[in-house]
């Protein structure tokens, strides 16, 4: 059969076809069901048809790109400049019991910055390219059981690497109760895990029998923020433990179109607590973030003579409408005598956000960072440009 015989009944077929349909009587699709709205949790939140249950859906993608100038040493192998990328999918449930509230979520994330370099930013082992856990934890009431992030995770109040991420999340159980008005109590335990860092010194790898404990209030009064944490770790060394402690606090003040936002913290012997110990895709090659001979533990190998670290920051927001101009300027440091180790870091920084829409922005930055790993300072300028989109 021709080509042109066969494109000709094919057309006749479906010419009869449609005549045929159009004789039978007409039949309306059912009304697409609307998801009902649930105001009682907030915004975001739909009913599940059929149950009782709510549920959100939400995260945010992100574009992050970043270009390092090395000051004063040989430049590493590995490109001054990077491209890379973060997402969080969270899903939200809620609903009611005679108990209270029921709330429930699960966050998946990835993020990479150096191409098929293991990333330590926001957990202790992830690899760019590999979908990880955010959150995953339950709440009824002023309960909370699972994976979510440390109870004080003062929004980067112990992150100071320049407003990047957040300090990685941790497995913890928590109550927090109302002392009246805005003040608010949380009582915790967290796994030490990720906040251990005996693991440099090869006669230091000891097992935690404990959990860390953790206090944390908070109260807003007007245009004031303030909230204040404290934290009691045992070490685990190689032949024996010891008794560390941590202590953390933040303050927020509003004058207007103005913002600051401060920041302080001492340990000693939970320096995690401190500085996050995780680098931000960062190795020994680098000029810049630890590397593996500058690391301090949290104690010598018998648990003792603890290490001291302390950390402020401080930032100045100014509101332009829906964007934001802001000064960064912060430091660390830590020290343990006996194993001879030290690291500071202090960091300057200025930067903008600006709304391309209502959940869309780009974010240029500027940072100069001073870092000294035990051998002397050395000084880097980092430029990142972000792009963010909020769903």
């Amino acid at each position: 059969m021709k080509i042109s015989s066969l494109l000709f009944s094919s057309a006749a077929i479906l010419v009869a076809g449609s005549a045929f349909a159009a004789d039978l009587p007409a039949k309306k699709a059912a009304p697409a069901a609307a998801a009902a709205g649930c105001p009682a949790f907030g915004a975001g939140y739909f009913a599940i048809p059929g149950g009782e249950t709510c549920i959100k859906i939400g995260g945010y993608v992100r574009s992050d790109n970043r270009y390092i100038t090395y000051g004063g040493s040989t430049r590493p192998a590995s490109a001054a400049y990077q491209l890379g990328y973060k997402f969080i999918l969270g899903v939200d449930t809620m609903a009611n019991s005679e108990f209270g509230n029921v709330h429930g979520r699960i966050g998946l994330y990835d993020s990479s910055l150096i191409p098929n370099a293991t990333q330590t930013a926001d957990t202790t082992a992830h690899t760019g390219g590999t979908v990880g856990t955010e959150s995953a934890y339950l709440e009824l009431g002023g309960f909370r059981a699972g994976f979510a992030p440390s109870i004080v995770d003062y929004d980067n109040a112990y992150n100071n690497s320049g407003l990047q991420y957040q300090p990685p999340g941790v497995s913890q159980l928590a109550y927090t109760s109302s002392l009246g008005g805005t003040t608010k109590l949380t009582l915790g335990a967290e796994s030490t895990t990720w906040s251990d860092q005996n693991y440099n010194a090869t006669t230091n790898g000891g097992t935690a029998g404990r959990p860390d404990l953790i206090a944390s209030i908070s109260s807003t009064m007007g245009d004031i923020s303030l909230k204040a944490g404290a934290v009691s770790h045992e070490i685990a060394a190689g032949n024996g433990t010891g008794q560390g402690w941590a202590a953390l606090g933040r303050a927020d003040f509003t004058f207007g179109s103005f913002k600051l936002l401060t920041g302080a913290a001492f340990s000693n012997g939970a320096i995690a607590y401190v500085n996050n110990p995780s680098e931000y895709g960062s190795d020994a090659t680098h000029n810049y973030g630890y590397s593996s001979s500058s690391q301090v533990p949290d104690s010598d190998a018998n648990g003792n003579n603890l290490a001291t670290a302390s950390m402020e920051t401080a930032a100045v927001e100014y509101a332009m409408g829906s964007n934001v101009a802001y000064a960064y300027a912060g430091s660390v440091s830590a020290s343990q005598s006996t194993l001879s180790k030290s690291y500071s870091k202090s960091v300057y920084g200025v930067g903008y956000k600006y709304m391309i829409g209502k959940t869309f922005y780009v974010r240029p930055e500027l940072y100069q960072y001073t870092e000294d790993k035990g051998s002397g300072p050395t000084s880097y300028t980092a430029l990142y440009v972000r792009f963010r989109r909020d769903f």
